[in-house]
């Protein structure tokens, strides 16, 4: 088995990039924000939500662009999101890790406090500059600059996809990075893009 986790900025186009790599190496696809998403379903954790943050809760659902209002308001607002979701998303991600066969890719934007980069044997972050992700994502994501601004770039990692010019450079280096993968089994240093 082997995981390749990628990684990047909200609205940097990890997703994008994952989605390449998964067509480009047959494998397995996992988003950490889809299961972040089943764990606001869970009955325990949207009392918990409702008891910090209020009602945000809309027909039984955790109405996420309102969560994201209130919990991107400030560093302890998010701090306390993050310490009533991320130990059940952990799990839940860290036990799709250890099912994996083949390929795994890893989608997350907070690697680091996921517990992601030592489960990762090939760490690609995807970077686009700011003034771009805010170009193609404004309105998709509720607190989109506050959002930005909590994230952190990785210091090393393994590759560096850039996302910031036309979609068919994006597509050329993530074939490039495909191509090394395709003979490639442990980690290593490059620079795809």
């Amino acid at each position: 088995m082997r995981v390749i986790l990628v990684c990047g900025r909200v609205g940097s186009g990890k997703t994008t990039v994952a989605g390449m790599l998964r067509e480009m190496l047959g494998a397995e696809l996992v988003e950490a924000d889809e299961i972040g998403h089943a764990v606001l379903e869970l009955p325990e954790v949207q009392r918990e939500l409702t008891h910090a943050f209020g009602g945000v809760l809309r027909d039984g659902t955790v109405d996420r662009p309102l969560l994201a209002e209130r919990a991107f308001s400030g560093t302890a607002a998010r701090e306390t999101l993050n310490t009533i979701t991320h130990p059940r998303l952990i799990a839940k991600l860290h036990h799709r890790i250890s099912a994996a066969k083949g390929t795994l890719l890893v989608v997350a934007a907070l690697p680091k406090e996921l517990d992601l980069l030592r489960k990762a044997d090939i760490v690609v972050e995807v970077r686009a500059p700011e003034r771009e992700i805010l170009a193609r994502n404004r309105g998709r994501f509720p607190m989109l600059e506050q959002r930005l601004r909590a994230q952190e770039l990785l210091e090393k990692p393994d590759v560096i996809i850039d996302n910031g010019g036309p979609l068919e450079m994006t597509r050329k280096a993530v074939q490039e990075l495909a191509d090394q993968l395709s003979g490639t089994h442990g980690r290593h240093r490059t620079r795809a893009g």
